[in-house]
């Protein structure tokens, strides 16, 4: 059984799971969630949905936030979608998603396991799977919200989550639709005594909030990085950290 469970985003820059693997005798399992919410390929015209378009907006809203030579979406182009979609990719294919499939595939994927019983099941299964003996679990992306999910529903004795540029505090798209609900604060996912440590990215939109004390309370440990600390390991360095404790 593995010790440290690791829930990756395909969307996002994530964790090294190697850098994990290099402990001495420590047992490291990579969950694929993703496969259970499959994206068939499409292109800008089949991105209609409001909960598509709304993020989309998000997503752009935030990269303005983040650069502030990029516009902020105006009246005009959100209520036209096809618009919206076009004026959305230039800020942020090839400065926050690798091309436009892969913004595609994240807003169709994240929409859908919110939106989908049944593919919500199967991800958050293929999570719980992985479970039984671990003692830390390690998410990035849209991947820390189904590792919180699936940590909230099953009896388990993780001592540590790591959370990476995680958009479990999307105030109006994430948290809200949360299981198990959120009343004032989210659930927390595990006993007192488990330790969260969420690490946040300058750079990523998809968090859209980086500090998830607000929505989780003060017990969520936070590091926001800053600009030069990826290519100084400061990342790799404060998992590596917050995943040893659990084994101290």
């Amino acid at each position: 059984m593995p010790e440290v469970v690791v829930v990756q985003d395909p969307a996002s820059a994530g964790v090294d799971p190697d850098s994990l693997r290099r402990a001495p005798g420590l047992g490291v399992e990579v969950v694929d969630w993703a496969a259970a919410v499959p994206v068939e390929p499409c292109s800008a015209g089949d991105i209609t949905s409001a909960r598509e378009l709304d993020l989309l907006a998000a997503w752009w809203a935030r990269a303005a936030e983040i650069d502030r030579s990029i516009p902020l979406p105006d009246g005009d182009t959100l209520i036209r979608p096809g618009r919206l979609v076009e004026r959305a990719l230039p800020y942020l294919v090839g400065r926050h998603f690798e091309s436009d499939t892969a913004l595609f595939t994240a807003l169709r994927r994240t929409t859908g396991y919110l939106s989908d019983p049944a593919r919500r099941a199967a991800a958050r299964g293929a999570v719980a799977d992985a479970l039984p003996g671990a003692r830390a679990v390690v998410a990035s992306g849209f991947g820390s919200v189904v590792a919180y999910e699936a940590l909230c529903a099953a009896a388990h004795k993780v001592g540590a989550f790591v959370t990476v540029n995680s958009p479990l505090g999307a105030r109006d798209h994430v948290f809200p639709r949360l299981d198990p609900r959120p009343d004032v604060v989210g659930v927390w996912p595990g006993p007192a005594d488990l330790v969260w440590t969420n690490i946040a990215e300058p750079g990523d939109v998809a968090a859209l909030s980086p500090d998830l004390r607000p929505y989780f309370g003060d017990s969520v440990r936070t590091h926001v990085l800053g600009a030069s600390d990826r290519a100084r390991g400061t990342l790799a360095r404060l998992v590596a950290d917050a995943v040893g404790a659990a084994f101290a």
